[in-house]
This record gives C-alpha cells, sequence and structure tokens, in this order.
C-alpha cells in the first residue's frame, strides 16, 4: 500500500503520504480510505504528501480522481485540502484534478513545497518536520538493521593469515642461508693482504 494516512490527535489536521511508484488505482484507493472512515472532513485540513513518491497517473486518470471528489462530495465538502507536488508533472496533474472538482464545496490547492502547502492550509510546519523526522529516524533504523542476506560476514582468522607481516615469511636462520666464522674471515683477509704486498715487491 503505497500511502499512509495519519490524523494528529487533538487537532483537525490530517496527513497523507504518497510514497513509492503508485497510480490511479493506489490514489483512488486513497480517497475510498478517508471516505469509508471520515462521514465528513468538513472543517479539517488536509496534506497531501507526494514528495516520496513516482507518479504513474493520466491526465486522463486525474479527471476521474476528480469525478471521486464529486461522488462523495458530502464526504470531501469543507476540507481544505492542500497537496505538496514537488515536480511539475505532479504539478500539472494534481492541477487539473483541482480544476475539475470546481463544483466541490471544498478548498482545494496545490504547491511545490511544504511551507507554502502549510501556510495555505493553517497547518504548522512543524508538525509536517517532526512527521518527516520521525519517518526519517525509522528508515535509518531499518537500514541498519538490514538484512542477514546483505550482511557480510569476515573470518578473522582468515583476514589475519591473508595480511600477515611480511616478515613471517622470511627464511628461518639456519635455512638455506650460509654462515661464516668471524675469525676464519679475518684470517683469510689477513693472509689475502700478505700475499698482494708481496706480489707488489
Amino acid at each position: 500500500m503505497p500511502y499512509s494516512i495519519r490524523a494528529e490527535t487533538g487537532t483537525p489536521y490530517l496527513f497523507v503520504r504518497l510514497y513509492d511508484d503508485y497510480g490511479l488505482t493506489e490514489a483512488r484507493d486513497m480517497l475510498r480510505e478517508l471516505a469509508e472512515t471520515h462521514a465528513s472532513l468538513e472543517g479539517k485540513a488536509v496534506i497531501c504528501d507526494m514528495r516520496d513518491g513516482h507518479v504513474h497517473v493520466s491526465w486522463t486518470a486525474a479527471f476521474e480522481l476528480a469525478q471521486f471528489f464529486r461522488e462523495h462530495g458530502h464526504v470531501f465538502g469543507g476540507v481544505r485540502w492542500s497537496v505538496i507536488a514537488p515536480t511539475s508533472l505532479e504539478f500539472g496533474i494534481v492541477k487539473s484534478t483541482g480544476r475539475a472538482t470546481i463544483d466541490v464545496p471544498f478548498e482545494y490547492n496545490v504547491s511545490h513545497d511544504p511551507e507554502s502547502a502549510c501556510h495555505w492550509a493553517g497547518v504548522p510546519l512543524d508538525l509536517l518536520t517532526a512527521l518527516d523526522e520521525s519517518r526519517s529516524q525509522s528508515d535509518g533504523d531499518a537500514e541498519l538493521a538490514g538484512s542477514p542476506a546483505n550482511v557480510e560476514t569476515i573470518d578473522l582468522p582468515e583476514l589475519l593469515e591473508e595480511f600477515r607481516s611480511p616478515m613471517d615469511s622470511l627464511p628461518q636462520p639456519g635455512a638455506d642461508i650460509e654462515t661464516i666464522d668471524l675469525a676464519e674471515w679475518r684470517a683469510l683477509s689477513r693472509d689475502s693482504a700478505s700475499g698482494d704486498a708481496q706480489g707488489v715487491a
């Protein structure tokens, strides 16, 4: 279900959020749920937030949504309906829906940003901001939780073996290394020097 509906307790404010990919069916389902759970929305302000969704609604579908508003005028009459439509495509489609509902007795507004949408509807912006922060926190917790299928585990002993110190691979003393007795080497050096001197004389 690519939408959520939240009523702010003790206030006349409703927050509707559309997210993921949605089209005519999902938008109509959202409106139908509002109609089924509210005998009347008169006196209420609805913020319909489309910032997190990807619209797949044609211009023809926009008029079908307008028809739904007309058929349920007894529910939507008297409501202040404010939509946040961030893209030009969404803005145009939602604006067309509003123009097609001119005979529905409610107030309808479309804005690109949440500040304008809340100001027009008389909804405190900090309420929407708090919902955004709460949702971001929930998304962050879910991301941190992750899925076992997407978590890479590391075998520490194997890692240490792979990246062990290069010194470990050096030959050990006595293994394929020729050793020389220091005293013997000095004697050989003296004999060599003496022989060289005799040859010169």
